[in-house]
């Protein structure tokens, strides 16, 4: 049955954590679409994965031990906060 759905082998405070910044990501993308697209929201939201990836690339990397799997969320992180960063300069 895990072929889909992988376990979460997290540990307790960041898969809480990972649960929280969901959330508040989804009603970040409702208000996107409720107002109009703001690029505000954008930013924010765009911070927040990025925040997200960064915290589970830490989690992987200092407790989780797994090797070779951070660099991707490291990677992600990376791409989500320049993505915040630059939107203001394109809209």
């Amino acid at each position: 049955m895990n072929l889909f759905f992988e376990e979460d082998k997290s540990t307790k405070p960041v898969s809480i954590i990972k649960r929280v910044l969901s959330v508040v990501a989804l009603i970040l993308m409702a208000l996107l679409l409720l107002k109009d697209f703001n690029v505000l929201i954008l930013q924010s939201l765009l911070f927040l994965q990025g925040l997200s990836a960064l915290i589970e690339g830490l989690d992987r990397l200092l407790i989780l031990k797994e090797k070779n799997m951070y660099f991707y969320d490291f990677f992600f992180a990376i791409l989500y906060f320049t993505g915040a960063i630059f939107t203001k300069t394109y809209y």
